[in-house]
């Protein structure tokens, strides 16, 4: 089964990330409300990175913040909670690797 943003991603990001990065909170100046702030449009926020490189779960910034211990910029997301299970980070990086599609 593809991974979608409607059925996996986004119940993940509203679960973990809403209290900083939801509903008008744009922490660091990070919003992952929809897929167009993710960058999904090719914009980048806050840091200059790309959130979101459809097929590159390596070079996107979001799986980066959410996967490492030490990510490039910052600390590991969610700053102030459990980092993400070995699943959820594997649902990320395979949503980002099959295309990161908005569907």
């Amino acid at each position: 089964e593809p991974i979608t943003w409607s059925k996996h991603i986004q119940p993940l990001l509203r679960q973990k990330c809403a209290q900083c990065h939801l509903d008008g909170a744009r922490q660091g100046n990070y919003a992952v409300d929809t897929p167009t702030l993710l960058g999904l449009a090719g914009a980048s926020q806050g840091s200059g990175h790309q959130l979101v490189v459809p097929g590159d779960p390596e070079r996107s910034f979001l799986y980066r913040k959410l996967a490492e211990r030490n990510p490039p910029i910052g600390v590991q997301m969610p700053e102030a909670a459990p980092p993400l299970s070995p699943a959820a980070k594997q649902l990320v990086h395979r949503w980002i690797a099959e295309g990161a599609t908005t569907r």
